[in-house]
């Protein structure tokens, strides 16, 4: 069930649905003008009907009657071989926010272990990866410690692997084990590098290896290719620089270090 009220607390809207969101019954005034329904995702209504249409979920489009994505998973076979699949099909206990991916952890973990991964790995923008690690706690804590320094440049920037494990395993506002962060885990060398068009660029490189994935229990393999052999992940990215977090006495080092005015007073 889901349920729209006022700002003053009043109900406007209620749906009921069954667990695969199709709508079985709803009350209030507002039960066809609210869109945001069933799984808090915008519902796309037949000539404004409640009681047919399709949820948008942002790269795909969900019809609840048919209980089928009628679009194909925008990664392919990477996110398995069902390409009609989401979270296999146990959403109550896996997650899937940008319906990216649910299985690329796996499919990474198994290309480590039998040594069939390149020796370097550069996610291209629009990569379920690079996706997911823009929005994951590391890459958060990176941009609080750019706007911290008032949009200056971040050089070798930690995220600890314990903090890491924290963030996406047990705490329960950030936990994710389907997400890209969880296998990434903690990372040090992150960079945050302003330009002069208004944006940042973001870089979090990665060392995949025996002892990121021993917590630290065990030492990298020596050989740089094989089984569990070390994979360096690099993932940059761009944004627009948010001015109204700056501070300012750090974005505009010459007026910090300017010497203070003098003014002269003469009597007349």
């Amino acid at each position: 069930m889901t349920a729209l009220v006022n700002s003053g607390g009043t109900l406007q809207a209620s749906y009921i649905y069954d667990p695969y969101g199709r709508y079985l019954s709803g009350t209030g005034t507002l039960l066809t003008s609210n869109v945001m329904r069933f799984s808090s995702k915008p519902w796309i209504g037949f000539q404004g009907a409640a009681t047919s249409g399709l949820y948008y979920y942002g790269y795909r489009f969900y019809d609840p009657y048919l209980q089928r994505w009628l679009n194909r998973d925008a990664i392919e076979e990477n996110g398995g071989s069902n390409l009609y699949g989401f979270t296999s099909n146990d959403p109550a206990d896996w997650f899937d926010p940008f319906g990216l991916t649910l299985k690329t952890n796996i499919r990474f973990l198994l290309c480590w272990l039998l040594g069939r991964c390149p020796s370097t790995l550069v996610y291209p923008e629009g990569s379920p990866e690079l996706e997911e690690m823009k929005v994951s706690p590391g890459a958060q804590r990176l941009r609080d410690e750019f706007y911290r320094r008032g949009c200056l440049s971040v050089q070798g920037f930690q995220y600890s692997t314990f903090l890491a494990a924290f963030e996406t395993i047990v705490n329960p506002f950030t936990a994710d084990l389907s997400s890209t962060a969880f296998q990434v885990g903690g990372f040090d060398g992150a960079t945050a590098t302003p330009h002069g068009d208004g944006t940042v660029t973001f870089c979090v490189q990665n060392t995949a290896g025996f002892k990121s994935f021993s917590y630290h229990r065990g030492n990298d393999m020596p050989y740089r290719r094989g089984p569990m052999a070390n994979v360096y992940q690099t993932f940059c990215w761009a944004e627009q620089i948010d001015l109204c977090k700056c501070n300012q006495k750090m974005y505009f080092p010459i007026l910090q270090n300017a010497p203070p005015a003098v003014v002269e007073m003469r009597a007349y």
